[in-house]
């Protein structure tokens, strides 16, 4: 078949499919587990993904004030069943990868909240051990929260819900195994009024940017923001109050975007995304989400563009477009949605329901186009590369191209492609685990006379559910 007729045919078909259930999808995973039947309630917290992609781990902390669990689950992405469980301290939370050289895990570090600890699992998912946190006067435990790794994964940074802003640093530095490796430093601890939520660092990695929430002294109301510091110099803190008053506003979690913003979630209140630069701190803008309150988790997709937010009242989860800073989305993920974790394409999303024994999974996902980069001058007799991003695993991607226009060319279905006719296809491929293809070299034809020629360029794939994704139009000027 010609092959821009297959493209025709093959977009009207995907375009048509895709109007009749455009909607995200969501089941659950049961993370019930029976064995012994005392156990208490598989409600899951914290998400992680191996770096391989293949295994999705899952901080099974127990009910929403009910009985404390004390487990971790490795589940199998493809298959979603679980493959291993372990015991850790109770109420394990959320999880740090510590990676090797070649970028597999080396350690998984999860915090058991009530028992004041931090445990470590080796690469085969066995349980090595665990970090005890210093006790607390008060309560016994610091409740530690949310650990984040440096970046040369040297210190590990744990982040405490006890109240009195406490934080904690582990050595993690494998190049030192003596001493101290995998203990608290006492030396190395400090305090961030009000370090609440989850932790990040800023664009350049040196800085932690901590979430925080200040309770009034007559318990009227709060601050909410966040706090610059470099942990080498503890005492320099910098801090910005973002909401306050007696709704009782608090900071939960933080993202970087590659543009070095700080997207900042703040519960309680009115629902607002608050985004601010990374290095300076300085409020850009803000995002009316118009949800129930409760904003939880953050995560940003890999692609970059679709910013999910976990609503912990409601079960909600939010979809916030980060280009056009608008709501995308808001689709239903249980009653009690914590976090969110995608696999390494972005095609699914996994949320965390800590009110039930599910573990959700989200499909149909919201997905940006295509991104085509490549050879712009590609020299004639010689060879030029092509590289397209944001597809899903396994399924194919074509890059088409035209010598006589950029387009538009209506091809069915409301589609249009920037390519005028005739259109040629170049290269077919099956997308990597990472939803990536390259195609190239391909050959540059030679002579004087294609000197100067336009090169116009358009990839195109088909996603599981039918929906036509197309790249970006790329022109290439041969040399």
């Amino acid at each position: 078949m010609n092959p821009r007729r297959a493209l025709c045919l093959s977009l009207l078909v995907v375009a048509l499919a895709g109007e009749l259930d455009a909607q995200v999808q969501t089941r659950c995973i049961d993370l019930t587990f029976t064995d012994p039947p005392t156990d208490p309630l598989d409600n899951p917290f914290g998400l992680a993904l191996d770096p391989d992609g293949r295994t999705l781990y899952v901080a099974l902390s127990g009910g929403l004030g009910g009985t404390e669990n004390s487990l971790v689950a490795a589940l199998d992405v493809a298959t979603t069943q679980i493959l291993q469980r372990q015991r850790v301290g109770f109420y394990p939370e959320d999880f740090a990868i510590q990676t090797d050289a070649q970028g597999s895990l080396l350690y998984l570090y999860v915090t058991s909240s009530t028992s004041n600890q931090v445990d470590v699992l080796d690469g085969a998912f066995q349980h090595l051990g665990s970090i005890g946190l210093p006790p607390e006067p008060s309560f016994g435990t610091w409740f530690p929260f949310n650990p984040i790794l440096n970046a040369d994964q040297t210190r590990l940074y744990v982040s405490t819900v006890e109240g009195t802003g406490n934080l904690f640093v582990i050595d993690t530095d494998v190049s030192n195994p003596q001493g101290t490796f995998h203990q608290e430093l006492p030396a190395e601890r400090f305090v961030v009024p009000g370090a609440h939520g989850r932790l990040n660092w800023s664009p350049d990695g040196q800085t932690l940017i901590v979430p925080t929430t200040q309770y009034y002294l007559d318990f009227s109301g709060s601050d909410a923001g966040v706090t610059w510091i470099d942990p080498a110099f503890p005492s320099l803190q910098t801090s910005i109050v973002l909401a306050a008053g007696g709704s009782y506003p608090s900071t939960a979690d933080t993202v970087l975007t590659s543009d070095g913003s700080v997207w900042v979630d703040i519960n309680g209140g009115p629902s607002r995304l608050y985004v601010l630069d990374g290095w300076t701190g300085t409020l850009l803008s803000t995002l009316e989400l118009g949800g129930a309150g409760g904003e939880y988790g953050m995560t940003l997709e890999p692609n970059g563009r679709f910013l999910y937010i976990a609503d912990l009242f409601v079960g909600d989860v939010l979809v916030v477009d980060t280009e056009t800073q608008s709501l995308e989305t808001v689709f239903n993920a249980g009653t009690g949605a914590n976090d969110v974790a995608f696999t390494r394409d972005g095609s699914r999303a996994f949320i965390s329901d800590q009110a039930t024994q599910c573990l959700t999974e989200a499909t149909r996902l919201p997905r940006a186009p295509l991104a085509l980069t490549g050879d712009s001058l590609p020299i004639n007799g010689g060879t030029a590369s092509y590289r397209v991003a944001g597809g899903t695993e396994a399924r194919a991607v074509t890059l088409f191209g035209s010598l006589t226009g950029a387009g538009p060319t209506p091809v069915g279905g409301g589609i249009v492609i920037d390519l005028s006719l005739p259109i040629v296809s170049i290269a077919t491929l099956g997308l990597d685990i990472d939803g990536r293809a390259q195609f190239g070299p391909i050959p540059v034809p030679s002579g004087s006379n294609f000197v100067g020629v336009n090169v116009f360029l358009q990839a195109a794939t088909v996603e599981l559910d039918g929906r036509a994704l197309l790249s970006n139009p790329f022109t290439a000027i041969i040399q």
